[in-house]
């Protein structure tokens, strides 16, 4: 897609995304990872991920607090949010309120270290994106949004 088309979230599965992250390059606020190729949106990637959640019958922080609750409370900070069933969830690889986080969807990945504190994520597709974050922290995280979407199997009645 090229830099100055607007992609719509509308119809858009949220299986197909890999990653959601911050682009600030007018007008654009987000830049997002799928299946098809990177596409660019109007909202921010805060509000793309709070659109997925709310399609999906939840707000972003109704996502969080159930992670929280059934984690016993283990997850307090950049907590891991189910987006959708069955099993699309997303970690945040800094605060969600930090400018640069980006989001993490439960698709195939690899690490490669850059730096102590940079990380290169290769998506199946072969798209990259390079993140402020340890390779030990991904690592992490993504253990912990594959526990989200267990909590969620386990809890589904």
């Amino acid at each position: 897609m090229k830099i100055g088309e607007q992609w719509r979230l509308s119809g858009v599965d949220s299986r197909s995304i890999y990653a959601v992250a911050g682009w600030y390059i007018h007008p654009f606020k987000s830049i997002i990872f799928t299946k098809d190729g990177v596409h660019y949106s109007e909202l921010t990637a805060f509000q793309v991920l709070e659109e997925l959640c709310i399609r999906n019958g939840a707000s972003y922080k109704g996502r969080e607090e159930a992670t929280r609750a059934l984690s016993n409370r283990r997850y307090t900070k950049k907590v891991p949010v189910l987006i959708a069933t069955p099993g699309v969830a997303a970690f945040p690889t800094c605060s969600p309120n930090h400018l640069d986080c980006v989001w993490l969807f439960n698709h195939f990945m690899t690490f490669t270290k850059l730096t102590e504190s940079k990380t290169q994520v290769e998506f199946l597709n072969g798209e990259k994106i390079c993140v402020k974050a340890s390779v030990a922290m991904l690592e992490k995280q993504r253990s912990r949004n594959f526990s989200v979407v267990g909590f969620y199997t386990l809890h589904t009645y």
